[in-house]
């Protein structure tokens, strides 16, 4: 497990210590849930399991796309700084957004009662759409450069 993670810093610095930051958002979750006795309206969820789940789930997320990015040695230096730091910046927001909403008590998802819900909604499809757009800048690149991938 140490020399996975060892592999993922060593492939992508910037989208290692992404994921980091999102299981310390997933930490975070998972010591305030203790603390909030409040439940959402709909099927009374916790509001932090939401942030506990999307965070560890773009933490996996952005430490995938750190290995795939290790493959690109022959890819322009601008396209792949381009997409390291768009999937970063998508993931932390759509983690952020998530995170207000449940500090909040709000719904995160479909939620457009109020302003700042509707901004907040906004920021988290927005950040989401850009991450499948990077995600497709990169399977765009796989594509059209030679990729030294190893063996299976």
């Amino acid at each position: 497990m140490i020399g996975l993670l060892k592999r993922i810093h060593k492939s992508d610095r910037i989208l290692s210590n992404t994921g980091w930051l999102l299981i310390f958002f997933a930490l975070f979750g998972l010591c305030a849930a203790p603390w909030d006795d409040s439940a959402l309206a709909q099927g009374a969820t916790h509001p932090f399991a939401k942030v506990i789940r999307y965070s560890v789930g773009l933490a996996l997320h952005t430490w995938a796309m750190a290995l795939f990015l290790g493959y690109f040695t022959d890819c322009p230096g601008s396209l792949r700084k381009i997409a390291r730091w768009g999937i970063a910046v998508c993931a932390l927001a759509t983690a952020a957004a998530i995170g207000v909403q449940a500090i909040r008590g709000m719904p995160s998802h479909y939620n457009v009662a109020t302003s700042t819900d509707a901004m907040l909604f906004a920021v988290l499809s927005g950040s989401t759409l850009g991450n499948c757009g990077f995600v497709l800048l990169l399977l765009f690149l796989y594509l059209w450069i030679e990729v030294d991938q190893p063996r299976a």
